[in-house]
């Protein structure tokens, strides 16, 4: 019996294709990878019962023919897509297609899940096959029709009132991006309160009176004249020194010396952090690797799908979207049983640790995420794996074995010391069993710089202590920390936004939209962003709401378990979310009323238009024209005050002639322009010749001297001379800002742009000659120069980041990256698919009505 299976990887195809085969000692096994979804969906017909349209993608039409001509002669089809709704979804579009394609006709399909890519979990399913979930595929397509009624109604809608191109909303993404702008701002109006604290060092003395300890045992001040101290009751450096003249008055009475008035010990346990489910492993690799979701989530899916270790293609760790924290009986006897032989039987437990998840449902998958092999430690396959892979791997590894192994056992000891009625204190501990320690280290640096880690030596109550110093500290309170990879999916999780397959599609998506920045790990809000956020929640904020979102993906579990219908979940979201859209259709755009001006009692406002915020002053329905004035690009629309706008629009306005004529006798006038501001010279005969003005220069504020500074640079075009490599080099400025025209040693002319650092004028043929040979400009190649993300030099294929953003192109088509993908993680493989996808569209004519958006979901 000839059998296909069908998978979404291809390097797991032939891990799969190796046991099957292998182990059947028959080579009766197909295995064909799809690449991923073969559908997409183009429409949501909300008439017929949110029927959702597919296309077959482009892209995928070479492997869904591989797949249909291997099933002509195949007797069983196998599906074995991953275990999650995308998946199942998956599996439901490749039987779909086929049945359509009359291939399957007395045939036996089955559906097959295993969550680990191991032999005997591929063994097992195919010895009991099952099928395809229709209530795992119902809640896919749920999530995909809200998608689309949501992205596809509100992102027109946020353009045209934005006046910004590009634009997107989501379900998903926008509470996302709310999070995001709302803990910046809550940064930004954080006013820190001072304290102080008051700390002695002590020594230990022996039996003779000298000092026993080298160390000096850092002790805090705890009670002050016999009130406790809470944190800012020591709030100015005044309070700190009367603090510190009342206890060295105190100790001027008993000789320098403190006295032990209390010894508390106890001792401490604590338990192992349970393994890793999406979340935590995402948080995880932030916090110690430094890593991004979407970088977790890509180096996880190629330890599930199997790399070559020995000589055998071998699947690492179980599934890597999921919201379990179960293990299976047969992990955990594996486990205690490595544990027992590397630690001791002291470091198992009688019986396996189990551990509950918050979610109601582990609707990804079914296990926690685990070494598919105990036994291969990170130190047998390191050899085999790169260097991200081996950090992720390790993580993965030694979290799963703490989770089964002891408590972690201390003794702590808190002392008090009194003088008079001041008390101070100090603790310590000591580790008496590791425990999961052993293989685990997670304390964090501010419990290893914690006095509590202090070793203590040995006090009894009514001991005398020598006080070596006093000392005060001044501290500031703290604003809470910005969002970063794992803090905002630990969020997320949270409030039920999302689900571990999408994360590091959310997060992404706002990268891309420019909605964010990354800086040193931490997620900063941009004005575009900050614009967004405030437009939905003025106007859509049911649908931004946390705890809303968090109840769509609840009824979408529910949707996955049988226990909802799919029509009732999406007919009451559209009957609601479609009437608040049409109240919505007539409101007005973005603009924030800061108030009037003083002098002529008009509107002053926030407004925004192609992504940038300006002032405006008026209105245009005013008998006089609005002003306007140039906002910052990284300003929060809320952090512009009354003030500052008033200020703006009290400098005089362009254009404005300067009192003072230049050398020559010419008239200067300062302007603002298309491209920002410059001035033009007029002689004696009415000839008016315009100059850029530069970068830096205030234009209300620009004097005759600068004006002649700039008039002294040499005139452009200029010819800056030629090299070995160019004939050639001239330094112009064009419509979009200064650049170099270059003729090649073969006669080929092309254009570099000049950024703002260089200067036209005075930059030199050395820097000219830097400048081009970076910007990766082929002579004879049109248009502007673009940034290179990535080169594969062989098979001439660049990423490249366009005017419109990133796009492939082999020279002859371009592609753009769709917004799902990170253009500087793309693979070839990936590469010349968006090309042969690209060049498989062709040429389209232009369809003069309005042109269907592209997707916006999450």
């Amino acid at each position: 019996m000839n059998n296909l299976v069908v998978v979404e990887s291809p390097a797991k195809s032939v891990t799969i294709g190796r046991y099957l085969n292998d182990s059947t000692n028959s080579k009766n096994f197909k295995i064909l990878a799809t690449g991923g979804h073969i559908y997409e969906s183009n429409k949501v017909d909300v008439e017929e019962g949110f029927r959702l349209n597919y296309d077959l993608i482009p892209s995928k039409r070479k492997s869904i023919d591989m797949i249909e001509k291997a099933m002509r002669t195949a007797d069983c089809l196998y599906l074995a897509t991953d275990p999650d709704r995308e998946g199942e979804a998956i599996s439901a579009h490749v039987y779909d297609f086929l049945e359509r394609r009359g291939v399957l006709k007395d045939k036996k399909v089955h559906r097959i899940v295993f969550y680990e890519v191991t032999q005997q979990a591929v063994l097992d399913s195919i010895a009991k096959p099952g099928e395809v979930s229709e209530s795992l595929v119902q809640a896919q397509q749920s999530r995909d029709a809200l998608d689309w009624l949501v992205g596809y109604n509100l992102s027109p809608l946020l353009i045209r009132k934005l006046r910004t191109q590009h634009l997107s909303a989501g379900r998903v993404q926008s509470p996302a991006l709310r999070l995001v702008v709302e803990r910046q701002r809550e940064i930004e109006r954080f006013n820190p309160v001072e304290y102080w604290t008051i700390g002695a060092e002590l020594s230990k003395l022996d039996g003779a009176g000298n000092p026993a300890v080298i160390e000096p045992i850092k002790s805090q001040l705890s009670h002050l004249s016999g009130n406790k101290l809470k944190k800012h009751d020591i709030g100015n450096a005044e309070a700190a020194n009367a603090a510190i003249e009342a206890i060295e008055s105190a100790l001027q009475q008993t000789n320098q010396e403190l006295t032990v008035s209390a010894v508390n010990k106890k001792q401490r346990k604590r338990k192992p952090p349970p393994p890793f489910k999406t979340s935590t492993l995402v948080q995880a690799a932030s916090q110690r690797l430094k890593r991004s979701a979407a970088d977790v989530a890509r180096i996880a899916q190629k330890l599930y799908e199997g790399l070559e270790i020995d000589g055998s293609l071998t699947g690492l760790i179980t599934y890597t979207r999921t919201d379990s924290l179960t293990l299976s009986t047969v992990a955990t006897g594996q486990i205690r049983e490595f544990i027992t032989g590397k630690y001791g039987q002291r470091s198992v437990p009688t019986s396996p640790r189990t551990y509950r998840t918050k979610s109601k449902t582990a609707q990804e998958a079914h296990e926690a995420i685990r070494p598919t092999n105990i036994f291969l430690t990170p130190d047998k396959v390191r050899s085999s794996l790169s260097p991200e892979q081996f950090a992720i791997y390790d993580l993965i590894w030694r979290r799963t074995v703490a989770s089964q192994m002891n408590d972690a056992v201390f003794d702590e000891v808190s002392v008090e010391f009194e003088v008079d009625s001041h008390r101070f204190r100090t603790s310590g501990s000591t580790l008496v069993s590791p425990g999961w320690l052993a293989v685990l280290k997670t304390e964090s640096a501010k419990e290893r710089d914690s006095d509590n880690n202090q070793s203590l030596p040995s006090f009894v109550e009514g001991e005398r202590v020598p006080v070596l110093a006093l000392s005060k500290e001044q501290h500031f309170t703290q604003p809470p920390p910005r969002y970063n990879t794992g803090s905002l999916v630990k969020q997320l999780e949270e409030y039920g936004i999302g689900r571990p397959s999408t994360w590091p599609t959310i997060i992404n998506k706002l990268i891309d939209r420019n909605y964010i920045t990354v800086q040193n790990q931490s997620f900063y809000a941009q004005s575009l962003g900050c614009i967004v956020a405030d437009y939905l929640n003025q106007h859509f904020e049911l649908y931004v709401d946390y705890d809303f979102t968090g109840k769509v993906e609840d009824k979408l579990d529910d949707i996955a378990q049988g226990e909802l219908q799919r029509l009732s979940v999406l007919n009451e979201f559209w009957a609601e979310f479609s009437s608040h859209l049409q109240s919505k259709l007539e409101a007005p755009g973005f603009e924030v009323v800061l108030g009037q001006d003083p002098k002529t009692g008009r509107d002053l406002l926030v407004r925004v238009r192609n992504g940038g915020l300006f002032l405006q002053l008026g209105r245009r329905t005013d008998p006089e024209k609005p002003q306007f004035r140039p906002l910052p690009s990284d300003i929060d629309p809320a952090a512009v005050s009354l003030e500052e706008a008033i200020k703006s629009f009290a400098k005089p306005s362009l254009p404005k002639t300067l009192e003072q004529k230049t050398k020559d006798g010419h008239t200067v006038e300062i302007k603002s322009g298309r491209y920002g501001p410059y001035f033009s010279c007029t002689d004696d005969d009415g000839t008016v010749t315009n100059f850029n003005l530069g970068d830096g220069i205030d234009p209300h504020s620009v004097t005759i001297e600068q004006i002649e500074e700039i008039l002294a640079l040499p005139k452009l075009p200029r010819s800056l001379g030629k090299s070995d490599d160019y004939d050639e080099i001239v330094a112009k400025s064009g419509r979009f800002g200064p650049y170099l025209a270059i003729v090649d040693s073969n006669g080929l002319k092309f254009n570099v742009n000049i950024g703002k650092a260089d200067n036209p004028a005075t930059i030199t043929l050395e820097r000219a000659i830097e400048i081009i040979k970076t910007s990766n400009r082929k002579p004879g190649s049109k248009g502007r120069s673009r940034t290179v993300i990535k080169d594969f030099q062989q098979e001439g294929i660049q990423v490249l980041d366009g005017r419109y953003g990133p796009y492939v192109t082999d020279g002859k088509i371009n592609a753009n990256v769709p917004n799902s993908l990170v253009a500087a993680q793309l693979d070839l493989d990936t590469c010349q698919e968006l090309i042969e996808k690209k060049r498989q569209q062709g040429s389209k004519p232009k369809n003069r009505s309005p042109a269907r958006r592209r997707k916006r979901s999450n």
